[in-house]
């Protein structure tokens, strides 16, 4: 079970205005659920990133797009290999799995980690392996520096 919300947009906003082209990943699947990262999400991320660009005076180019799944190989098809090669960075509405795991095939674009979610230990060990939970949480720390533990659940991203 996923349990997800969106970033605040000031901190997705900051993050994104430091590239040129922003890919906005959505998930159609766990996010999806929790009105997190499905692609309505990204279409209304995108309008609010727009508008606060256009009020700054900022060029922020984006591209919208959603997969099934971001824990999945599988579903990194061309196309989406095609739209994360044309960008700068790649905000991740997906879940804490699908943050870690998405990096892991793209590994030279920046991903920056676009909900806070929780309850997501047993797909951790279903995308890595049971050994790599530990290393996944741990990562995704690093990234954001925003991981806590809710009641004993590692909380990503």
């Amino acid at each position: 079970m996923i349990v997800a919300e969106r970033k605040p947009l000031n901190e997705l906003y900051s993050r994104a205005q430091k590239h040129d082209k922003v890919l906005l990943l959505g998930c159609s699947t766990c996010v999806t659920v929790c009105m997190a990262g499905g692609e309505k999400e990204v279409g209304i991320l995108a309008s609010q990133i727009t508008l606060a660009a256009r009020e700054k005076g900022d060029h922020i180019s984006l591209v919208e797009h959603t997969i099934t799944r971001q824990c999945d190989r599988e579903f990194f098809d061309e196309a989406t290999v095609r739209k994360v090669e044309a960008v700068d960075a790649i905000i991740s509405l997906g879940c804490g799995v699908g943050v870690q795991f998405a990096p892991s095939y793209f590994r030279k674009y920046p991903f920056i980690p676009g909900s806070i979610q929780s309850f997501t230990e047993l797909l951790w060990s279903k995308a890595f392996g049971p050994k790599d939970v530990r290393d996944a949480v741990t990562a995704c720390w690093m990234h954001s520096g925003a991981c806590v533990p809710l009641h004993g659940v590692p909380r990503a991203c």
